[in-house]
C-alpha cells in the first residue's frame, strides 16, 4: 500500500494505492467529505497489475505536493479522472459516522 497525504489551505486529502494480486485500486478520501471515491482496475495477472500500480503511482507522484491549494488538488484529479482513470470501475462509499 500507498498512502499519499496532501494538506491544503482548509482540509487534508489522503490518497491510497493499493494492490491486491490482479486488482490495482486507488482510494480517495478527505477530512471534510463523508465519502471515499474507489477507482480500480481488474488485470490479467499479477504482473500487469504491479505495471498499473507503479504506472499510478508515477501520475500521483507526478502532479501532487505534500502542501497544495485546494484548486490545485483538485485540478489534478480531474485530469487522473478523465485521463489515467477513465477506463477504471469507480465507486463511492458512505464513512461510518
Amino acid at each position: 500500500m500507498i498512502k499519499v497525504q496532501i494538506t491544503s489551505p482548509t482540509t487534508t486529502y489522503d490518497l491510497y494505492i493499493l494492490r491486491n494480486k490482479t486488482t490495482v485500486a486507488l482510494s480517495v478520501s478527505s477530512t471534510d467529505l463523508p465519502t471515499v471515491t474507489n477507482f480500480s482496475l481488474t488485470t490479467v495477472d499479477e504482473e500487469m497489475a504491479h505495471y498499473f500500480e507503479n504506472y499510478i503511482a508515477a501520475e500521483v507522484a507526478s502532479r501532487f505536493q505534500p502542501k497544495m491549494a485546494n484548486t490545485d488538488f483538485l485540478s489534478g484529479l480531474q485530469y487522473l479522472i478523465s485521463t489515467v482513470l477513465a477506463n477504471w470501475q469507480s465507486t463511492a462509499t458512505l464513512l461510518p459516522d
